[in-house]
């Protein structure tokens, strides 16, 4: 039983793309938002989707668009 730390990195796309006939990078900086620990000892091995999706949520809070 081990925490999990959900990391979001906003906007990390305008840095490096990928629009399907070529990718690149340019400099720059990121913003990173780092979450609070999802403590998993209250969950079993049978709730992996629940903390995949706990996790997604968390991640996906801090973007500035939807999935």
């Amino acid at each position: 039983k081990i925490e999990i730390l959900p990391v979001t990195i906003i906007d990390n796309w305008k840095l490096l793309w990928d629009d399907g006939n070529k990718w690149g990078f340019k400099p720059g900086f990121s913003k990173i938002y780092v979450h609070k620990p999802i403590d998993c000892s209250q969950f079993n091995e049978q709730d992996d989707e629940l903390i995949r999706d706990l996790v997604c949520q968390k991640i996906t809070s801090k973007l500035n668009y939807k999935l």
